[in-house]
């Protein structure tokens, strides 16, 4: 928020994307390895007359944050792992974990639509622990022909100590699973 109780706030956040890699390309499969971090910035002191909390002008969550699009770049720490390989000629596979923590647990846990979660529970929590939680993705991609791409993936996200401590007095938090299967055609 640019203005809270008719005051305005000075805006001062940021974030970092730090990624390195290394494909195997004389190796069976083409075996691609990487390692990464995401950060961006929550607000510490949400009492004060400035708003900390990074804000996405064009967020693009899905390809970076985890396949479950749980959360977004905004008040998180997201140390990451990727493994890709190439079996055949139009084939790709890849598994990425992702570990989350909030920056601060002074801030909210955002969704990927950039609003605060604050319902169910949620809300500013400085007690909590900031470790949010772990996703497991693993993406098959199928190309056949230029116009036709075929993309099936699978996703596990893991619940941490945030969340299990925002549901501790709602009958708790569970892991959640999701799967997808699409095809795009390309003209």
């Amino acid at each position: 928020p640019g203005v809270v109780a008719g005051a305005r706030l000075d805006h001062l956040a940021f974030a970092t994307h730090i990624e390195g890699g290394y494909t195997f390309a004389h190796a069976d499969y083409k075996p691609r390895l990487a390692v990464g971090l995401d950060y961006a910035s929550g607000d510490g002191d949400p009492n004060d007359r400035e708003h900390n909390t990074f804000v996405n002008l064009f967020p693009t969550n899905h390809k970076f944050y985890g396949a479950m699009d749980f959360l977004s770049w905004q008040n998180v720490l997201d140390p990451y792992f990727k493994v890709t390989i190439t079996p055949a000629k139009g084939v790709s596979v890849a598994a990425t974990y992702n570990a989350f923590w909030l920056a601060t647990t002074s801030d909210f846990f955002y969704q990927v639509s950039q609003a605060p979660r604050a319902a169910g529970g949620y809300g500013i929590h400085p007690q909590y622990g900031s470790f949010a939680g772990q996703e497991v993705d693993l993406v098959a991609t199928y190309t056949p022909a230029n116009l036709l791409k075929l993309q099936a993936g699978f996703g596990h996200y893991f619940t941490g100590d945030y969340v299990n401590q925002t549901f501790a007095g709602l009958g708790g938090a569970h892991d959640a699973n999701w799967a997808y299967v699409q095809a795009q055609l390309r003209f």
